[in-house]
């Protein structure tokens, strides 16, 4: 079985999807279908695209999570609602932002005119999203927990997490692909994954569950397919595990203070391809330059530039009309989130010993290299698929404790890099 076969049978589960999405009565609702079906094709094309590896790995791993937030919302009996209690969370999220940067404006911009946020006091999401899909298991049904059900898959969706954040990590697993492509195991688990979160949502948001057979029956193949090229064989029994905790939200209502949406002038995409025009002399000048492994310090930070190329040819690509303009915002958090964690490099390096910051950035990436390959070894996967998995990352150096730690909060990096800038 190729990479490109089961790309096949992923298209083929998209068409099935289709009709099922376009029958949800809810417009809400079939808003929230339609995104993972989009989504799980967008994943189809990413993982054998040029420079499109991170934002596939990126997208697989958001529709898992999305399955393992719906598995507990129909364990707990929460269903639909969570969706409202999950929305006001976010929006009491960024509000705490707002007042934090002394910055509101765009606070107007996130409700559409007439939309209103409303919900009571209650669970709204799983407290953890890797916990949620640790547990997966107890409120999807069956038939789309089985082809889940494979050992190493808390394992695999954290390869995914570390590609989706443009770490040192996900930098390194990448270095050998030449095009930033997936290499065949993960673009495996990415299609397994994305597969598995669009059928999730698609079935759990479905009005007539007896239209659901064929695109059972062809998940079933896609997920066996895909087992068949990442070697993460099912699991016998599936432990039998309670729901997440889950986070809470107070009685919170927001209401729209917009009377039109605001809209990005005509030269804003022109605007967004001259900078991309400017960025390419100088990737031209950085991936013209041989750097070796041996020269250790220059190679990291080329690995991690070669990365951030991925989100800037998903940008063009946005831009040129190729692809969807929903897809900018994700790969400009990625390239954000990069920035952030350069920022803080020089930043930290001012008042420490030379070379304790960039430690501190090799150590966070053999420490996160480290967990994942004590998960896969813990769900018996073997070590050969292990080192297949995690590439030229197994060959990440462990130095002793510096004089820094990274950050293990990502926001840490993100507010450091605005109130210092």
């Amino acid at each position: 079985m190729s990479i490109e076969s089961l790309v096949g049978e992923s298209e083929r589960l998209v068409e099935l999807l289709d009709p099922i999405v376009e029958d949800i009565a809810d417009i809400r609702l079939q808003g929230i279908a339609d995104s993972a079906w989009y989504r799980l094709g967008v994943v189809n094309v990413l993982v054998r695209d040029a420079g499109g590896g991170a934002l596939a790995a990126t997208l697989a791993r958001g529709l898992v999570e999305q399955a393992a937030y719906w598995d507990w919302a129909l364990a707990t009996g929460v269903g639909v609602d969570h969706l409202d209690q999950w929305a006001a969370l976010e929006f009491e999220g960024l509000q705490r932002l707002a007042r934090d940067t002394d910055d509101d404006v765009w606070l107007g911009w996130l409700l559409p005119p007439d939309v209103s946020v409303s919900a009571v006091a209650g669970p709204a999401i799983p407290d953890n999203a890797g916990d949620a899909v640790r547990r997966i298991g107890s409120g999807l049904d069956g038939a789309v927990l089985s082809p889940l059900g494979f050992a190493g898959l808390l394992a695999a969706y954290r390869v995914l997490d570390v590609l989706a954040h443009n770490n040192y990590l996900g930098a390194v697993i990448l270095a050998e692909q030449l095009d930033l492509e997936l290499p065949d195991r993960l673009a495996a688990i990415a299609t397994h994954l994305a597969a598995a979160g669009a059928a999730a949502v698609t079935f759990a948001l479905a009005d007539d569950s007896s239209c659901l057979d064929a695109a059972t029956a062809q998940f079933e193949t896609v997920a066996q397919h895909a087992s068949e090229i990442h070697g993460l064989l099912a699991q016998t029994t599936r432990p039998q595990r309670r729901p997440p905790r889950s986070r809470q939200t107070r009685p919170t209502t927001a209401v729209s203070s917009i009377s039109r949406m605001p809209r990005a002038t005509s030269d804003m995409t022109e605007l967004g391809l001259r900078f991309l025009a400017a960025a390419d002399s100088l990737v031209d000048v950085v991936m013209s330059e041989q750097v070796e492994v041996e020269d250790f310090c220059e190679w990291i930070a080329h690995q991690s530039f070669r990365l951030s190329l991925s989100s800037l040819s998903i940008m063009r690509g946005a831009l040129d009309g190729r692809l969807g303009k929903a897809l900018l915002p994700i790969s400009a958090r990625m390239l954000f989130e990069d920035g952030a964690r350069w920022y803080w490099v020089p930043h930290s390096a001012a008042t420490a010993t030379t070379g304790e910051s960039l430690k501190a950035l090799v150590n966070d990436g053999a420490r996160r290299r480290d967990r994942i390959a004590e998960v896969l070894q813990s769900d018996g996967v073997p070590r050969p698929i292990i080192e297949d998995l995690l590439g030229p990352a197994v060959n990440i150096p462990q130095f002793d404790p510096g004089e820094l730690g990274f950050p293990p909060n990502l926001g840490v990096l993100v507010y450091a890099a605005w109130a210092f800038s």
